[in-house]
Order: structure tokens, then C-alpha cells, then sequence
């Protein structure tokens, strides 16, 4: 009984070691890529500015206003978006992957 209970306990570890090792590089990457976005964008006045628009309930007002800013940033801001998305996207398809092989991360 008590050997099915360390080995349970292994496993668990080594299943949380390789899916560490599966998305550190790609949570790096994500870091990184976001990191370079926040330097060139302003946090605070993006979101002050999505709440000022979302609380007109006006969908078309909104969409302007994302389609403005997207259109009026510089192209590094273009590079860090599209890395964040990529990394994002590489973390979820690991991470989704290792959930069809039925490796539990309780």
C-alpha cells in the first residue's frame, strides 16, 4: 500500500517537471514579448480608455476605438503582440496535448 502511494506521489512530481520543462521556454517568451509591449503602450491609459468606451454600450464605438489604436501603434508593439499570441497559443496547444495522453497535473 504505502510503495502505490510513494509511487503516486513520484509521478505527480514528474508530470509537473515535464510540463514545466513543455512551457517555461514559451512562458518566457510571453514574458518577454509582453514586457516589450508594456514599454512602448501605456497599461493604465489603454484600459482607462476600453472602460470609457465599454461603459457608452455602444459595440460600434468600441470597435472603432480598437481599430485606431491597432492602426496608430508603433511596429514593435505589432512584434511583442504577435509573439505573445504565438506563445500563448504554443503553451495552450502543450498544455492541451498533454491532456488528450491523459497526463493528470492534480
Amino acid at each position: 500500500m504505502e510503495t502505490t502511494i510513494i509511487r503516486t506521489k513520484i509521478m505527480e512530481r514528474v508530470r509537473r517537471v515535464y510540463l514545466l520543462k513543455k512551457t517555461s521556454g514559451k512562458f518566457c517568451i510571453f514574458i518577454f514579448a509582453s514586457v516589450i509591449g508594456m514599454t512602448f503602450v501605456s497599461t493604465i491609459d489603454v484600459i482607462r480608455n476600453i472602460i470609457l468606451v465599454a461603459s457608452q454600450n455602444d459595440v460600434q464605438a468600441f470597435f472603432n476605438y480598437i481599430e485606431s489604436a491597432f492602426i496608430n501603434t508603433e511596429h514593435i508593439t505589432y512584434v511583442a503582440l504577435v509573439l505573445a499570441i504565438m506563445a500563448i497559443i504554443w503553451m495552450a496547444s502543450d498544455i492541451l496535448s498533454l491532456k488528450m495522453y491523459r497526463i493528470e497535473f492534480d
